[in-house]
């Protein structure tokens, strides 16, 4: 039978956030060899949180003080002892005050983060994966990545994380040798999720890669078995994308789709030159920055459309200082 796989985080775009571990964190040794000066997380962990808005403490807290690590509630511990999903190595998060303004008044629920140093269940095919690898460190054994071409392959909307075959040791929630800090699991997490209406998750199937132009599986929402893009261009056609770059709610979605299609997208430049003449500001920039990166693979702009471009790479490049 075939296993769905998904990365599993938080959803915390506009929920809540750690800013800062306070304790718990401590600092290795530089490697001699490669100069890597790895930080570990150590036992029970005391953490600041930012001043969010949110009326209710969610069942999974996002961080941006370390990516990757995953802290979730008592709750969530419960559900999945309950339904045999598996025990966790999990350390205690406790939040150092002052706590966010419209939280004070509830009750606090238990936080844990889960050690993904102990819970290796895979190993990742790196070249599959969309990884570029220089060598790995004699010293240390780190690995050395060609930065600039791992990203350009694994955030060109395409490409998958693939685990090698048969690596998977059977865990429904594991990590791999990518990272400890990058955790997966199967079908069975998101169920648990949907069925006891955990909040803040953030599913992704591994074949749709990083996805982050996703904001993940609609886990809690009425269709069921949720469907999820493999591309940002998918769901809707050239004409429909086109139409939702007029909307600021809509725009930045648009705008990945029509970068996703690349060549295919050629067809939209006479929409674009159109919408160069929209009273909105917004839309004229977003149709100035298409029409920029068309050009630069290659699709003929005309006249018009390569002097949009043109200006647009010239503010571009003023932004930047050069």
């Amino acid at each position: 039978m075939k296993v769905t796989f998904l990365t599993v985080g938080h959803a915390s775009f506009d929920v809540l956030w750690i800013d800062r571990i306070v304790r718990g964190q401590r600092q290795g040794l530089p490697c001699s060899e490669c100069g890597s000066c790895p930080d570990y997380l150590d036992g029970d962990l005391e953490v600041t949180l930012d001043d969010s808005s949110t009326a209710q403490w969610p069942d999974v807290v996002g961080c941006g003080a370390r990516a990757g690590l995953l802290v979730i509630s008592s709750r969530v511990l419960d559900a999945w002892r309950f339904e045999n999903i598996g025990e966790f190595p999990v350390h205690k998060v406790t939040f150092r005050p002052p706590l966010p303004k419209c939280l004070q008044p509830l009750e606090i629920p238990d936080y844990f983060w889960i050690d993904g140093e102990k819970m290796l269940g895979a190993l990742l095919d790196f070249e599959a994966s969309g990884f570029v690898i220089k060598r790995h460190c004699s010293t240390c054994g780190r690995r050395i990545d060609n930065i600039d071409e791992s990203f350009d392959r694994r955030y060109s909307g395409a490409c998958p994380t693939v685990f090698k075959a048969r690596s998977w040791n059977g865990a429904k929630l594991f990590t791999t040798d990518l990272s400890p800090m990058n955790f997966f699991c199967t079908e069975d997490i998101m169920e648990c999720a949907r069925k006891y209406r955990h909040t803040n998750f953030r599913f992704v199937p591994i074949e749709a890669g990083i996805a982050s132009w996703s904001k993940g599986v609609d886990y809690l929402g009425r269709r069921w078995p949720p469907h999820h893009p493999l591309r940002p261009s998918e769901g809707r056609t050239l004409d429909e994308w086109i139409g939702q770059l007029k909307d600021c709610d809509t725009r930045y979605d648009a705008r990945l789709a029509l970068l996703d299609l690349g060549v295919s997208a050629a067809p939209a430049v006479p929409s674009l030159i159109r919408l160069l003449d929209e009273e909105d500001e917004g839309a004229r920039r977003e149709a100035a920055l298409l029409l920029n990166a068309l050009g630069k693979i290659g699709v003929a702009l005309g006249c018009r459309g390569e002097s949009a471009a043109r200006e647009h790479e010239e503010r571009l490049q003023r932004s930047f200082g050069k």
